[in-house]
């Protein structure tokens, strides 16, 4: 008889608010909803999973994840121990196309079940640890550029050896911005830009000739997730690197963009592409093809950032500083320990699953 049948799966949304407005080319918030997944198997062993999906950026929810679950996944995957996730996936994929949110979220708290039902932490299920912990970039959201300055000045002085800024909707302010950082803090460290789909490949193209001697590590999604066209254009006449994020939600984008050769970098986030299994293939993809990986950001709190972690560990490929630690942006975390950032690193933890353990606030939610 299997180990870990899954008895019993539950979901609750919060609402988390930010320190300050959040605002990229794309939207603006002060909240953002987090979905919360519980999976709990026959022996009563429970692991937790966490999803903050971007209506914008993918197309659905917190809210609309849990529907998803509850009404779709939740009695499917009863019965399956938390060790078959392969098939888990087969099931998840069968029922629903994308939602790689309600995926990720379920495909997190499986996964942490298995490291508590085996005793081991996460990375082993991902294939070991390369890498002890996780260098770390700092994001700028798009804000007034005494702000940026302010904050990309405090971020290199705890540690961070990265800024991405986030650029496209001011190109003046954001080239004045980005010129001023590098007068202002030097050339110690990496710098990246990140437009999130706000130009087309002749503005992309316009942008960069006025930044080009800020010595800038790439250049991230310049234009629309779908235009890869416009991307490759884009690789084929700058000088540094270009990024597909958006352009990259799932193993088959990865295969696309490798075939038209239109990015140098993909930005695997857990979240974007349904979770840790997910992710893992997206990565080997990347591997196989010569291409490197960072590992973004969904704005997840503190437990989908320590998976995150957790994946990033794990691959070989991600070798570049990962903006993937969001937590500071909040007003508060859900972890009972705050997560550990050092000089810009994330040690990673060796305790079973995740290694983190839920406030009790919302252990008692479930």
């Amino acid at each position: 008889m299997d180990q870990g049948r899954i008895k019993q799966i539950k979901t609750v949304v919060i609402e988390m608010p930010f320190r300050k407005t959040w605002q990229i080319s794309l939207y603006a918030a002060k909240t953002r909803p987090h979905l919360l997944v519980m999976v709990e198997t026959e022996e009563g062993i429970r692991g937790y999973g966490e999803a903050s999906p971007s209506l914008a950026f993918m197309g659905e929810t917190a809210y609309t994840d849990q529907e998803v679950i509850e009404r779709n996944f939740k009695e499917q995957l009863k019965g399956i121990s938390v060790l078959h996730i392969a098939e888990i996936h087969r099931r998840m994929d069968r029922i629903a196309a994308d939602c790689h949110g309600a995926k990720t979220a379920l495909d997190l708290a499986i996964y942490d079940t298995a490291g508590q039902l085996l005793q081991i932490p996460v990375y082993s299920l991902l294939g070991g640890k390369v890498r002890d912990s996780v260098r770390q970039a700092w994001v700028l959201g798009i804000q007034n550029i005494e702000e940026g300055l302010s904050e990309g000045r405090s971020s290199i002085e705890k540690g961070y050896g990265t800024l991405k800024v986030k650029v496209g909707t001011d190109p003046a302010r954001e080239k004045l911005l980005l010129a001023r950082l590098r007068d202002e803090l030097g050339y110690t460290f990496k710098l990246r830009i990140d437009a999130n789909q706000a130009f087309t490949a002749s503005e992309a193209l316009s942008f960069y000739d006025g930044i080009s001697h800020l010595e800038l590590e790439y250049v991230e999604q310049p234009v629309k997730r779908w235009d890869l066209k416009g991307l490759k254009f884009v690789r084929d006449r700058i000088d540094v690197p270009v990024m597909a994020d958006e352009s990259c939600a799932g193993i088959h984008d990865a295969i696309r963009i490798i075939d038209m050769e239109a990015a140098d970098i993909l930005n695997i986030k857990v979240a974007k592409v349904g979770g840790l299994y997910r992710a893992l293939q997206t990565a080997a993809i990347a591997e196989a093809a010569g291409l490197t990986a960072v590992a973004g950001s969904n704005i997840e709190a503190g437990l989908g950032s320590m998976a995150n972690v957790h994946f990033t560990a794990s691959q070989v490929c991600m070798c570049h500083d990962n903006d993937q630690i969001a937590v500071p942006l909040y007003e508060e975390d859900i972890l009972d320990l705050p997560l550990s950032v050092i000089l810009g690193e994330v040690p990673l933890p060796d305790k079973p699953g995740f290694g983190v353990i839920l406030h009790r606030k919302y252990l008692d939610l479930f």
